[in-house]
């Protein structure tokens, strides 16, 4: 054999050894992540039997579902907190590890209901809040790590973020079509629960400390994943957890995040977004998320997700059909030069009795408030301004048939609107057309009525949207 040839000999058998050396690795990887992701969720199903087993899961899951009052969870819970703080005054653990544990209760809750559960889940943490742990020897508010309980709510911060971080449960990739849908559904319920909760916070928009129910950062983190990803097109995302919990954001939340984009809010730099010069809601930026929202679903192809999408896109669409019937979102003439303006949009629940505004912005209320309600409505709307601005979006008394085609017939549709007006007075809101009085009787000055009759094509989805 010449030298040549046994050179040639050494390099093939080189190439076949290194070729089995790998397929060797390959197999052992491919047989110790399963038994890795095996033992997370063993793990992480053990730490779920743990929570299961907190005396506070299951008070906060008996208020859920009304089997016991906000009062009576409570006192329970100050009880625990209290005796805690006996066994182990100087601790931080003990006062605080009821807080912790309502905390993870409240989470995981949140990660098992459908949005359409949470409800009682925000009015639960939204009351909490506001509640005070006091030492019952000296009266001062107990706290932890310099934080008040459970005003500031110290552990709610950083366990939401670290189980915001898991992605369900066992830290998956919610831009991965492969992530285990278990916790998929987990993550997507908890975005969901999270926008939802963000209405009962007290948002200052330009203030960089947060309220504790304030979570609206998830949402940019939450958009940057989906819409505006540096590796994956929305097409390719369209039926992904981070697209989903987008939709979500929006679906649970718009009205929450144009107060944003209103307000123009930015974060400070140590939360700043990835792209340059972007840090917050800025409008150019909620124009980018509604663009490429629109191209996740027109690229979808899975019917549940694609009838999500064009839910979130429909919360977006009221203030576009807002604009394109008005021509504006705030009067022009209300002066918006004031430096530090603030605006309180009440559907969002982004006002407070105890807090100033410049403007006060009333919409959507239509169905809300009976005849009986205005008077004390109007006196708590008085109580937050020196302006208001109030638009009121529809009046139900203009619901008619219009015919595209003289030729169709209309008769099972005379039949539904008699029946849908009388289903309750709710429906029919007589109160409307007198809201400019109603002001003037209230002691309003300057008081100003723009009413529009809105297109066809229009109306029905405005008269839905009351």
């Amino acid at each position: 054999m010449t030298p040549k040839m046994k050179q040639k000999l050494e390099r093939k058998i080189e190439r076949k050894i290194k070729r089995k050396t790998e397929q060797k690795k390959e197999q052992e990887r491919r047989h110790h992540v399963p038994r890795q992701r095996q033992g997370i969720e063993e793990r992480h199903r053990a730490w779920l039997r743990e929570i299961e087993g907190y005396e506070e899961f299951n008070l906060v899951n008996q208020f859920i579902q009304d089997n016991i009052t906000f009062d009576h969870a409570l006192q329970r819970i100050r009880e625990l907190t209290l005796a805690g703080h006996a066994a182990r005054p100087n601790s931080m653990g003990g006062a605080a590890n009821p807080d912790y544990r309502v905390s993870l209760s409240v989470l995981e809750l949140a990660q098992r209901l459908e949005p359409g559960q949470h409800r009682q889940l925000v009015k639960f943490m939204s009351r909490f809040q506001k509640e005070t742990a006091r030492d019952p020897a000296t009266n001062e508010p107990l706290t932890a790590q310099g934080h008040i309980l459970w005003t500031d709510l110290p552990s709610f911060g950083y366990t939401e973020l670290e189980t915001w971080c898991e992605t369900g449960g066992n830290h998956g990739d919610p831009c991965s079509p492969e992530l285990n849908p278990e916790e998929r559904e987990r993550w997507v319920k908890l975005n969901a629960f999270l926008a939802q909760l963000c209405e009962a916070a007290d948002v200052d928009y330009e203030s960089l400390h947060f309220h504790p129910l304030d979570k609206y950062r998830h949402a940019t983190w939450a958009f940057e994943m989906a819409l505006e990803n540096l590796y994956n097109s929305p097409e390719e995302l369209a039926n992904t957890a981070a697209m989903e919990a987008a939709a979500q954001w929006f679906i649970q939340g718009a009205d929450g995040l144009w107060a944003n984009v209103v307000n123009k809010r930015v974060f400070p730099d140590c939360i700043e977004n990835r792209r340059e010069g972007v840090r917050g809601f800025e409008r150019e930026r909620w124009n980018l998320w509604v663009r490429d929202l629109r191209r996740a679903e027109q690229a979808c192809r899975d019917q549940r997700m694609k009838k999500l999408l064009r839910d979130a896109l429909a919360q977006i669409k009221r203030h576009y059909l807002w604009i394109k019937l008005f021509g504006y979102l705030l009067h022009p003439d209300i002066p918006l030069q004031k430096p530090d303006l603030k605006i309180a949009d009440i559907p969002a629940g982004t006002g407070s009795l105890r807090v100033f505004y410049d403007i006060v912005h009333v919409r959507m209320l239509t169905f809300d408030l009976m005849v009986d309600d205005i008077e004390a409505a109007l006196s708590n709307l008085f109580k937050l301004l020196s302006m208001i601005h109030n638009n009121q979006d529809v009046d139900v008394h203009s619901l008619r048939i219009e015919k595209v085609n003289p030729e169709s017939s209309i008769s099972a549709l005379e039949e539904i609107i008699p029946i849908t007006l009388s289903a309750g007075p709710r429906l029919i809101p007589h109160w409307i057309p007198e809201l400019p009085d109603l002001f003037e009787k209230s002691g309003l000055k300057g008081v100003k009525a723009d009413a529009r009759d809105a297109p066809g094509y229009t109306g029905y989805t405005l008269h839905e949207c009351a």
